[in-house]
Protein backbone atom coordinates (compact mmCIF):
# COMPACT_ATOMS: atom_id res chain seq x y z
CA UNK A 1 0.00 0.00 0.00
CA UNK A 2 1.20 3.82 0.07
CA UNK A 3 2.64 3.69 3.87
CA UNK A 4 0.53 5.67 5.09
CA UNK A 5 -1.10 2.93 7.09
CA UNK A 6 -1.97 2.48 10.56
CA UNK A 7 0.84 0.76 12.47
CA UNK A 8 0.34 -1.14 15.65
CA UNK A 9 1.90 -0.39 19.13
CA UNK A 10 2.85 -2.32 21.96
CA UNK A 11 -0.01 -2.42 24.75
CA UNK A 12 3.16 -1.43 27.13
CA UNK A 13 6.54 -0.75 26.70
CA UNK A 14 8.44 -3.99 27.79
CA UNK A 15 9.92 -3.81 31.88
CA UNK A 16 12.93 -4.82 33.57
CA UNK A 17 12.50 -7.58 35.92
CA UNK A 18 13.26 -7.10 39.68
CA UNK A 19 16.94 -8.00 40.75
CA UNK A 20 17.28 -11.35 42.45
CA UNK A 21 18.30 -11.34 45.92
CA UNK A 22 21.60 -13.01 44.92
CA UNK A 23 21.85 -10.08 41.89
CA UNK A 24 21.24 -7.59 45.16
CA UNK A 25 23.69 -9.07 47.37
CA UNK A 26 26.30 -8.50 45.24
CA UNK A 27 25.00 -5.21 44.44
CA UNK A 28 25.17 -3.95 47.81
CA UNK A 29 28.66 -5.85 48.10
CA UNK A 30 30.30 -3.56 45.20
CA UNK A 31 28.84 -0.48 46.34
CA UNK A 32 30.57 -1.08 50.58
CA UNK A 33 33.72 -1.60 48.15
CA UNK A 34 33.80 1.53 46.38
CA UNK A 35 32.60 3.14 49.81
CA UNK A 36 35.49 1.52 51.53
CA UNK A 37 38.11 2.78 48.60
CA UNK A 38 36.23 6.53 48.93
CA UNK A 39 37.19 6.04 52.14
CA UNK A 40 40.84 5.44 52.20
CA UNK A 41 41.48 7.79 49.11
CA UNK A 42 40.35 10.23 51.72
CA UNK A 43 42.23 9.30 54.23
CA UNK A 44 45.15 8.92 52.39
CA UNK A 45 44.51 12.86 50.84
CA UNK A 46 43.99 14.15 54.39
CA UNK A 47 47.89 12.29 55.75
CA UNK A 48 49.48 13.71 52.85
CA UNK A 49 47.74 17.23 53.68
CA UNK A 50 49.06 16.63 56.96
CA UNK A 51 52.33 15.34 56.65
CA UNK A 52 53.26 18.42 53.56
CA UNK A 53 51.97 21.22 56.54
CA UNK A 54 53.63 19.39 60.25
CA UNK A 55 56.64 17.96 58.71
CA UNK A 56 58.84 20.30 58.80
CA UNK A 57 61.80 21.64 61.34
CA UNK A 58 61.55 20.95 64.48
CA UNK A 59 62.81 24.44 65.61
CA UNK A 60 60.68 26.17 62.57
CA UNK A 61 62.35 27.76 59.95
CA UNK A 62 66.03 28.96 59.99
CA UNK A 63 67.70 32.12 59.95
CA UNK A 64 69.59 33.45 57.42
CA UNK A 65 72.99 34.62 58.47
CA UNK A 66 72.81 37.92 56.84
CA UNK A 67 70.04 38.79 58.53
CA UNK A 68 72.41 37.94 62.05
CA UNK A 69 75.31 40.17 61.11
CA UNK A 70 73.43 43.57 59.39
CA UNK A 71 69.68 44.31 61.34
CA UNK A 72 67.58 46.70 59.19
CA UNK A 73 67.67 49.97 60.82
Amino acid sequence: MGGRGVVEQAASAPRIAAASPARQERVDKDMGLLLLEALGALALLIFIVWWTMFSGRKGGERRDADQDRDPKP
